[in-house]
């Protein structure tokens, strides 16, 4: 450590833990890594900021967040842990072609909701009551992955994938998309999602998204009330 002006747990993807993998799934979203400076980034909307903060105390870290606008950023620069991500299936340039993960089994809700507080959401039908969801992402075969997985932990699991492609206004997550950027959408309908948010938060839930988990609770109370 010495000569380091900030800190980090450098030994911190060595070992599966809940915060871990949902660390890792939210990176898998909204992250990015570089060889160069051995750089390892995650950004979200300012408003989220809050889970910078949180994530930079689970990883003991003293790095300071950025900010560009409406995004909050940190940038860690660490070898070990650059290489740790590259281990566990990370690479530099992820969008377009990022596999899914192999992640142990009692990790994979905390993954999971990770990379929706990512690049998930949640919303109201309003002439239903109901919410219900969907995650995006530019990797055909990474999105596969996401159905199958949640196919093989959930019973009953339905959704399916379609892709999409970019209108004049079309907006990914709050960001606007490049010029003709294709991307693929893995759909829910209200039953799903209420699966989804069961099997998220199955876990004595450390790092979340407080706006998506509230919604998710606020949809479980719809959904007894229209019983």
């Amino acid at each position: 450590m010495s000569g380091r002006k900030h800190r980090v747990n450098q030994s911190y993807f060595k070992k599966w833990s809940h915060n871990m993998s949902y660390i890792l799934g939210l990176w898998f979203a909204d992250g990015c890594i570089s060889r160069g400076k051995n750089i390892f980034d995650i950004s979200l909307h300012k408003d989220d900021e809050y889970l910078l903060r949180d994530i930079l105390k689970e990883m003991d870290s003293t790095y300071p967040i950025f900010y560009d606008k409406n995004v909050a950023r940190f940038q860690l620069s660490c070898k070990k842990i650059y290489e740790d991500v590259v281990l566990l299936g990370g690479k530099d340039k992820k969008s377009l072609d990022a596999k899914f993960p192999i992640v142990p089994v009692d990790f994979i809700p905390d993954f999971i909701r990770g990379y929706f507080d990512g690049d998930g959401s949640i919303f109201l039908d309003k002439s239903r009551n109901r919410y219900a969801s969907s995650f995006s992402c530019g990797s055909k075969v990474f999105i596969d992955g996401v159905h199958e997985v949640l196919s093989d932990s959930i019973p009953s699991f339905g959704g399916y994938v379609r892709e999409r492609r970019q209108s004049p206004s079309t907006k990914v997550n709050g960001f606007k998309l490049k010029k003709d950027s294709v991307w693929y959408e893995l759909s829910l309908k209200y039953g799903d999602t209420e699966k989804l948010g069961d099997f998220m938060y199955s876990v004595d839930v450390g790092l979340r998204m407080h706006r998506k988990h509230d919604r998710f609770l606020d949809g479980k109370s719809k959904s007894k009330k229209n019983k």
